[in-house]
């Protein structure tokens, strides 16, 4: 099950979340294996071998806050965007 917000974690939560992602993505670049980077950043195997594989694929930019990538999305869409003016009154 998903939750809506953060996986039922706090801010502060995804922030450090995010934060041992990026570092993973750090360790990976200088080879070390998914199973010692688990180690190092105190998480199961599991999220440390999807990260490797989603760095793999993308590099660290596969890593990033899917919240983070999403507001930088709305934000480069609302700036090419000019203001909608107000919609019409239905008759």
């Amino acid at each position: 099950m998903r939750y809506a917000d953060g996986d039922g974690l706090t801010a502060k939560g995804r922030r450090r979340r995010e934060a041992a992602r990026l570092e993973a993505a750090g360790l990976f670049a200088k080879e070390v294996a998914p199973s010692e980077v688990a180690r190092r950043l105190r998480v199961s195997s599991k999220p440390a071998y999807q990260w490797h594989e989603a760095w793999r694929g993308g590099g660290t930019a596969a890593l990033t806050s899917r919240e983070l990538l999403a507001d930088l999305h709305h934000l480069r869409h609302r700036r090419r965007t000019p203001p909608a003016g107000p919609e019409p009154h239905p008759r």
